[in-house]
């Protein structure tokens, strides 16, 4: 019962934003992530920070929330340069893990494999940033721009709270258990949204057998972790 009141839950979700899709009401931008990057006017654009430069852009803005708590989204906070600006930066597999990034531009960055676990990206600016192989465990993306980001094959679980701008955003093979599911407004122009897995219900396809639940649903059941190469798809 557990399982098919959340799937009923989700595909309410999926099929609103199919109407969405249908009737135009969502807001459209054509911006891609090429076109992202054109505008990046990052230090790092296309670089890689070393360890040192990096933890200096971390500890200024650090600096940065201290000074404008609560107001970071104001002009005189967003023209601060002490705002972390990491936009088209090169991060692949960086340790980010329990830090405060809210209001951070990361713009077109290079996150692939990147540590995120408990990071605080509210408020973020994820743009067409890469993202994919990333875990999203107890990471706060309320309120984050991740319009034409790739999230592809990436996992939001254990809590994570995923109240963000997905906007033409790449959902393919997402193992997807947010704390909080996204406002359809916000979803609905995402990309291949019926690739996404469910992980936890997914292993209760296994743990108590029921697949032709799992097989009215599609939903992937994983033998492991969710990036697991052993897994199969109910068909």
């Amino acid at each position: 019962m557990l399982l098919e009141t959340y799937m009923h839950r989700w595909i309410a979700v999926m099929v609103a934003a199919l109407i969405l899709l249908g009737t135009g009401i969502a807001s459209a931008d054509t911006k891609n992530r090429d076109e992202v990057l054109k505008q990046c006017r990052g230090k790092f654009k296309g670089k890689t920070p070393n360890p040192k430069e990096l933890n200096s852009v971390l500890n200024e803005h650090k600096t940065w929330l201290g000074v404008y708590a609560g107001k970071i989204s104001t002009p005189k906070a967003q023209a601060d340069p002490r705002k972390a600006n990491l936009c088209g930066a090169e991060l692949d597999s960086a340790k980010l893990n329990d830090l405060n990034l809210s209001g951070a531009d990361l713009s077109a960055a290079n996150l692939n494999e990147a540590n995120l676990i408990q990071t605080n990206l509210s408020g973020a600016y994820l743009r067409g940033a890469i993202l994919t192989t990333v875990t999203f465990e107890t990471t706060n993306l309320n309120g984050a721009d991740l319009s034409y980001a790739d999230l592809s094959d990436s996992a939001v679980v254990e809590g994570g709270n995923f109240q963000a701008d997905l906007f033409g955003a790449d959902m393919k093979g997402v193992v997807f258990e947010p704390k909080d599911i996204p406002d359809v407004e916000d979803i609905a122009f995402a990309k291949n949204l019926f690739s996404i897995v469910f992980w936890f219900f997914s292993r209760i396809c296994g743990w108590f057998s029921v697949p032709a639940t799992c097989q009215v649903y599609g939903i992937r059941q994983f033998a492991a972790f969710p990036h697991s190469e052993n897994h199969t798809l109910f068909s």
